[in-house]
């Protein structure tokens, strides 16, 4: 079984911070449960976290 996800009060409030399942689907092109590795696509969405 994986990690602990983490509770709201250890995320990192600044918004710049959170990417919604709808910008991960837009912008990402990550799907849940369709078959697909979406690692490329994560692994951008974190390096644009990291980025900003």
């Amino acid at each position: 079984m994986g990690a602990v996800l983490p509770t709201a009060a250890s995320r990192a409030s600044d918004p710049t911070c959170h990417i919604t399942p709808s910008e991960l689907e837009q912008r990402f092109k990550v799907r849940a449960d369709n078959g697909q590795d979406d690692t490329a696509g994560l692994q951008s969405a974190i390096d644009q976290i990291r980025n900003s």
